[in-house]
C-alpha cells in the first residue's frame, strides 16, 4: 500500500550564538532540535561568498532520513539556522537495503522505514526491500574550455511585450511558423558561448544542450552565428541561452554567483507536450521544454523560471516536497521570471508566460492576485504558488525588484521541505534581519499581512501618530535602550515576529518605556499599542 507524505510540523528558524566551528554547529544543531545521538549530522555541502551556506542532512546506519535538511547561513558574525525534523526515534527493523536508499516516514504508522529507490524519467520509486512491493511514489520534475562570442537572434524577452501588445490578431502562434510580425520583433544579441575545432558551440560552465527526451531536432553549431528564425528549431536554443546567460549575470551582479550550476538542456523534448520541467534526479540536472502550444523556448519566463528551480536545487538540494514547500518554489520562480523580463519590457510585469501563456493554449500565470491564506489553497503548487509568489511581486513594488530578489535568494538556502507557507514568510522577516537589520521589515508586513501569511497580527495605517520611537539604531547594535513615547494612554505590547508575547506594560500620555537590549535576542520585535478606540503596529 503506498503511504502519503509527512507533513512536517517542527520547523524552527533562529538566531545561534554558537561558533561557526562545524563541530560546535553540529552540537547546536543536535541541542535545539533534539536529534538522538543514533543519528548522524553530515554537512553535505558549503557555498562560500561574502556569506556562507551550511547544507546538513541526518543519516542513519549509513542512510540519509529523507526530507530532513537543516541550513545555516553566516554572515557578518551571525548565524541563522533553519530546518524540519521531525523528533521521531521510532524506525522500522531495519532489512538489509540495496543501495541507493532512504529512511522514509511513514506517517500511517509513525515511523521510518528504510527504502530502496530508483528513479525513472524524473519518477522515483521507493520499495520495500524484503519483498520488492512499491511503498512510495515521487515525481521529481520541477515544472516549468575556451571562451569566445557571436551574434544571435532572440525574443527580448518575448514577440509581445516589447511592443506593449496582447497574444492575437496578426500575433499568434501560427504553428511555429516565421512571418513577418515576429520576425521583425525579434533582436541581435551577443552569446557568449564557446569555440571549438573552428566552430561556435551553445555551450559553456553551466549549460549544454542534448537530446533528453524526443522529438530529436537539429543543435545550434555554426561556422558564422547563431542567426535563426523561429521556424528553424536553433532558434530555441539560442533564445533559452542567451537569457539564462543574462539571468546569470544579473545574478552575478546582486552577488549570488554561487547560486549557478550545471544542468543539461533540451529545448524541443517531453513528447511534445506543452510544458517544461527541470529533473533533479540526474546529474548535472536536466531541463525539458515542450513544444506544444506556443514553444516554451520562445518565452524568457519559461528559461528563466526553471533555470531559478536549478538554483533552488544547488543551494538547498532536499527542499522541494510538501505541497505548500512546492507552491512556495514555484511562485518564486514565476517571481524571478517576472523580475527578469521587466528589466527587458515594463509590460504586463504582472503576468508570467506573456508569450507562451494567455493565450488559446494556456491561461498563464498571475502575480497581481488577492489570494489568501488559507483560503484560497487548491493543494495544486502551480496555482497556490501565485498566493505566495504574488506577496512577493507586491514587496518589489515596494522596495524594488533587485532588492526584493536579493532578499528572496538570501532565503532559499533557509526553506527546508514540508514548510508551509507562513513558515516561508518567516524565513523571509529573518534574513531581512540578518542581511539588511530590518530596513524591510514594514514592505514585509504590507506583503505578507493581507494575506495572512503573518498570524497573529492585526495591523492598522502605521502613519497613526500614537507613539514615538527613539533610539531605535543604536538598540538594534545592542549600544542603548529603545525608548518608547505614547501621545496617549494605552497598554504597549511587545511580540516575537512568531507572535509571541514577551512583554505587556500599561502607559500614559508622555510616560517613556525603555526596552534594553540585552534583555533581546537578535532578531525582528512587533511593538503594539492599543486603547480605547484605537491600535497602532509597529516593527
Amino acid at each position: 500500500m503506498l503511504f502519503p507524505l509527512r507533513t512536517f510540523s517542527q520547523f524552527s528558524i533562529y538566531f545561534t550564538e554558537a561558533n561557526s566551528e562545524k563541530q560546535n554547529l553540529k552540537t547546536e544543531i543536535r541541542k535545539h532540535w533534539n536529534i538522538p545521538d543514533g543519528l548522524e549530522i553530515r554537512q553535505i555541502q558549503q557555498h562560500n561568498s561574502n556569506f556562507q551556506i551550511l547544507n546538513y542532512q541526518l543519516y542513519k546506519n549509513g542512510f540519509p532520513l529523507k526530507d530532513v535538511s537543516i541550513s545555516a547561513i553566516i554572515y557578518n558574525g551571525k548565524i541563522l539556522l533553519s530546518g524540519n525534523y521531525e523528533r521521531s526515534t521510532v524506525f522500522a527493523e531495519q532489512n538489509e537495503a540495496l543501495t541507493p536508499a532512504e529512511w522514509v516516514f511513514d506517517s500511517l504508522y509513525g515511523k521510518y522505514k528504510l527504502l530502496h529507490y530508483a528513479d525513472s524519467q524524473g519518477i522515483r520509486f521507493y520499495r520495500n526491500p524484503s519483498n520488492s512491493e512499491i511503498e512510495f511514489i515521487e515525481n521529481q520534475k520541477r515544472f516549468l574550455i575556451k571562451d569566445t562570442w557571436n551574434m544571435g537572434r532572440v525574443f527580448f524577452p518575448d514577440p509581445l511585450s516589447i511592443k506593449n501588445r496582447f497574444y492575437g490578431g496578426l500575433y499568434t502562434d501560427r504553428n511555429d511558423s516565421s512571418y513577418a510580425e515576429l520576425d521583425n520583433e525579434m533582436q541581435l544579441k551577443r552569446i557568449e558561448c564557446t569555440f571549438i575545432n573552428d566552430s561556435f558551440l551553445l555551450q559553456n560552465k553551466y549549460i549544454q544542450f542534448a537530446e533528453v527526451s524526443d522529438p530529436v531536432r537539429p543543435h545550434a553549431k555554426d561556422t558564422g552565428n547563431f542567426i535563426f528564425y523561429r521556424s528553424d528549431p536553433r532558434f530555441e536554443e539560442v533564445n533559452v541561452f542567451y537569457h539564462i546567460q543574462e539571468l546569470s549575470k544579473w545574478w552575478d551582479t546582486l552577488g549570488f554567483s554561487n547560486y549557478r550550476d550545471t544542468a543539461i538542456l533540451d529545448v524541443h523534448a517531453l513528447f511534445g507536450a506543452d510544458e517544461s520541467a527541470m529533473d533533479p534526479t540526474k546529474n548535472p540536472v536536466t531541463i525539458e521544454f515542450g513544444d506544444g502550444g506556443v514553444d516554451d523556448g520562445e518565452d524568457a519566463d519559461a528559461p528563466t523560471h526553471e533555470y531559478t528551480h536549478v538554483a533552488f536545487q544547488n543551494v538547498i538540494p532536499n527542499g522541494y516536497n510538501g505541497t505548500q514547500r512546492k507552491a512556495v518554489e514555484e511562485g518564486l520562480c514565476d517571481f524571478m521570471a517576472i523580475a527578469y523580463s521587466q528589466r527587458l519590457s515594463p509590460f504586463q510585469t504582472d503576468w508570467v508566460y506573456n508569450w507562451d501563456g494567455h493565450n488559446e493554449f494556456w491561461d498563464g500565470r498571475n502575480l497581481n492576485n488577492q489570494r489568501k491564506y488559507p483560503q484560497d489553497l487548491t493543494n495544486q503548487p502551480h496555482i497556490d504558488g501565485q498566493l505566495f509568489g504574488g506577496a512577493i511581486w507586491d514587496l518589489a513594488k515596494e522596495i524594488g525588484f533587485d532588492s526584493a530578489v536579493s532578499l528572496m535568494m538570501y532565503a532559499m538556502p533557509l526553506l527546508p521541505a514540508n514548510i508551509n507557507m507562513v513558515q516561508a514568510a518567516q524565513v523571509f522577516v529573518m534574513v531581512d534581519s540578518l542581511f539588511y537589520n530590518g530596513k524591510n521589515q514594514w514592505p514585509l508586513v504590507k506583503a505578507f499581512y493581507p494575506r495572512n501569511l503573518l498570524p497573529n497580527l492585526e495591523v492598522t495605517n502605521p502613519q497613526t501618530t500614537s507613539f514615538f520611537i527613539r533610539n531605535s539604531s543604536n538598540f538594534a547594535s545592542g549600544n542603548a535602550a529603545l525608548e518608547i513615547i505614547p501621545f496617549r494612554t494605552g497598554i504597549l505590547q511587545v511580540f516575537s515576529c512568531n507572535g509571541q508575547l514577551l512583554q505587556s506594560v500599561s502607559l500614559h500620555d508622555g510616560q517613556s518605556k525603555f526596552l534594553k537590549p540585552e534583555d533581546f535576542q537578535s532578531g525582528i520585535y512587533i511593538l503594539r499599542f492599543h486603547g480605547q478606540g484605537y491600535k497602532i503596529i509597529k516593527i
